[in-house]
Protein backbone atom coordinates (compact mmCIF):
# COMPACT_ATOMS: atom_id res chain seq x y z
CA UNK A 1 0.00 0.00 0.00
CA UNK A 2 0.99 3.57 -0.88
CA UNK A 3 0.02 7.19 -0.54
CA UNK A 4 1.26 10.17 -2.83
CA UNK A 5 0.29 13.54 -2.18
CA UNK A 6 1.60 17.08 -3.23
CA UNK A 7 -0.68 19.69 -0.88
CA UNK A 8 2.16 22.36 -0.65
CA UNK A 9 4.06 23.94 -3.02
CA UNK A 10 6.56 21.34 -4.01
CA UNK A 11 6.65 19.19 -1.43
CA UNK A 12 6.07 15.48 -2.18
CA UNK A 13 4.61 13.22 0.23
CA UNK A 14 4.70 9.39 0.24
CA UNK A 15 4.05 6.86 2.55
CA UNK A 16 4.70 3.12 1.16
CA UNK A 17 3.48 0.04 3.67
CA UNK A 18 4.47 -3.58 3.20
CA UNK A 19 3.86 -5.90 1.32
CA UNK A 20 5.35 -4.38 -2.18
CA UNK A 21 4.76 -5.95 -5.39
CA UNK A 22 6.55 -5.10 -8.47
CA UNK A 23 3.38 -4.67 -9.85
CA UNK A 24 2.23 -2.16 -7.42
CA UNK A 25 5.42 -0.34 -7.67
CA UNK A 26 4.95 0.15 -11.49
CA UNK A 27 1.75 1.59 -10.85
CA UNK A 28 3.37 3.76 -8.06
CA UNK A 29 5.80 5.18 -10.41
CA UNK A 30 3.02 6.13 -12.95
CA UNK A 31 1.11 8.00 -10.27
CA UNK A 32 4.30 9.78 -8.38
CA UNK A 33 5.28 11.27 -12.46
CA UNK A 34 1.47 12.51 -12.22
CA UNK A 35 1.77 14.24 -9.12
CA UNK A 36 4.96 15.87 -9.98
CA UNK A 37 3.63 16.69 -13.33
CA UNK A 38 2.18 20.37 -12.16
CA UNK A 39 5.55 20.95 -9.92
CA UNK A 40 7.85 23.58 -11.71
CA UNK A 41 10.92 23.59 -10.83
CA UNK A 42 12.72 21.01 -8.95
CA UNK A 43 10.60 18.65 -6.10
CA UNK A 44 11.68 18.25 -2.35
CA UNK A 45 10.30 14.63 -1.16
CA UNK A 46 9.83 12.73 1.98
CA UNK A 47 9.59 8.66 2.34
CA UNK A 48 8.07 7.59 4.92
CA UNK A 49 8.89 3.75 4.92
CA UNK A 50 8.30 2.80 8.67
CA UNK A 51 5.42 1.05 7.92
CA UNK A 52 7.56 -1.33 5.48
CA UNK A 53 9.67 -4.09 5.57
CA UNK A 54 12.63 -5.55 3.80
CA UNK A 55 11.81 -5.76 -0.10
CA UNK A 56 12.05 -8.41 -2.55
CA UNK A 57 14.78 -8.47 -5.16
CA UNK A 58 12.48 -6.90 -7.72
CA UNK A 59 11.27 -4.82 -5.94
CA UNK A 60 14.68 -3.44 -5.12
CA UNK A 61 15.39 -3.32 -8.71
CA UNK A 62 12.55 -1.57 -9.75
CA UNK A 63 12.73 1.19 -7.14
CA UNK A 64 16.35 1.69 -7.72
CA UNK A 65 15.24 2.58 -11.69
CA UNK A 66 12.50 4.73 -10.40
CA UNK A 67 15.14 7.04 -8.58
CA UNK A 68 17.39 7.18 -11.42
CA UNK A 69 14.67 8.46 -13.62
CA UNK A 70 13.48 10.54 -10.89
CA UNK A 71 16.28 12.64 -9.84
CA UNK A 72 16.89 15.06 -12.35
CA UNK A 73 13.35 16.22 -11.18
CA UNK A 74 14.26 15.71 -7.31
CA UNK A 75 16.54 18.20 -5.15
CA UNK A 76 16.48 16.61 -1.96
CA UNK A 77 14.71 13.20 -0.88
CA UNK A 78 14.64 12.31 2.57
CA UNK A 79 13.41 8.65 3.43
CA UNK A 80 12.02 7.71 6.74
CA UNK A 81 13.15 3.98 7.60
CA UNK A 82 12.13 2.04 10.77
CA UNK A 83 14.13 0.93 13.27
CA UNK A 84 14.85 -2.78 11.62
CA UNK A 85 18.50 -2.76 10.98
CA UNK A 86 17.90 -5.26 7.85
CA UNK A 87 15.99 -3.27 6.12
CA UNK A 88 17.91 0.07 7.34
CA UNK A 89 20.71 -1.00 5.16
CA UNK A 90 18.78 -2.13 2.60
CA UNK A 91 17.61 1.27 1.90
CA UNK A 92 20.69 2.61 2.23
CA UNK A 93 21.98 0.55 -0.14
CA UNK A 94 19.35 1.13 -3.12
CA UNK A 95 20.28 5.22 -2.34
CA UNK A 96 23.58 4.21 -2.81
CA UNK A 97 22.92 1.95 -5.25
CA UNK A 98 21.09 4.20 -7.46
CA UNK A 99 24.12 7.06 -7.01
CA UNK A 100 22.65 10.02 -5.71
CA UNK A 101 23.69 12.46 -2.75
CA UNK A 102 20.19 13.66 -3.06
CA UNK A 103 18.60 11.27 -1.50
CA UNK A 104 19.55 10.24 1.88
CA UNK A 105 17.87 7.49 4.70
CA UNK A 106 16.93 8.55 8.51
CA UNK A 107 16.00 6.57 11.65
CA UNK A 108 14.95 10.10 13.14
CA UNK A 109 11.75 12.19 12.13
CA UNK A 110 13.87 14.98 13.49
CA UNK A 111 16.77 14.90 11.95
CA UNK A 112 15.17 13.98 8.51
CA UNK A 113 13.10 17.66 9.21
CA UNK A 114 16.55 19.66 9.77
CA UNK A 115 18.33 18.20 6.24
CA UNK A 116 14.96 18.53 4.13
CA UNK A 117 13.68 21.27 5.90
CA UNK A 118 17.04 23.19 4.71
CA UNK A 119 15.29 23.62 1.13
CA UNK A 120 12.15 24.07 1.85
CA UNK A 121 9.76 26.90 2.54
CA UNK A 122 8.17 27.87 5.80
CA UNK A 123 4.68 26.35 4.18
CA UNK A 124 6.25 23.22 3.20
CA UNK A 125 8.17 23.02 6.14
CA UNK A 126 4.99 23.38 8.22
CA UNK A 127 3.81 20.48 6.58
CA UNK A 128 6.43 18.53 6.49
CA UNK A 129 6.39 18.42 10.11
CA UNK A 130 2.31 17.71 9.76
CA UNK A 131 2.95 14.77 8.09
CA UNK A 132 5.53 13.29 10.30
CA UNK A 133 2.94 13.62 12.86
CA UNK A 134 0.47 11.93 11.15
CA UNK A 135 2.84 9.31 10.47
CA UNK A 136 3.29 8.78 14.16
CA UNK A 137 -0.44 8.97 14.69
CA UNK A 138 -1.11 6.36 12.02
CA UNK A 139 1.36 3.98 13.38
CA UNK A 140 -0.22 4.44 16.86
CA UNK A 141 -3.70 3.55 15.57
CA UNK A 142 -2.14 0.46 13.93
CA UNK A 143 -0.16 -0.70 16.59
CA UNK A 144 -3.32 0.10 19.15
CA UNK A 145 -5.33 -2.16 16.91
CA UNK A 146 -3.06 -5.19 16.49
CA UNK A 147 -2.80 -5.25 20.34
CA UNK A 148 -6.45 -5.25 20.87
CA UNK A 149 -6.76 -8.59 18.67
Amino acid sequence: MYTIENRVGRFVELRVESPVTEEELLEFHEVLASVCKPIRGQIAICTDLVGATVFTQPVTQRWTEIIKQESPVVERNAVLVGEGAVFSMQVERIIRQAGYKNRKAFLSPVTLAAWLGEILTVRERVRLESYLHEGEELRARHRAVGSSR
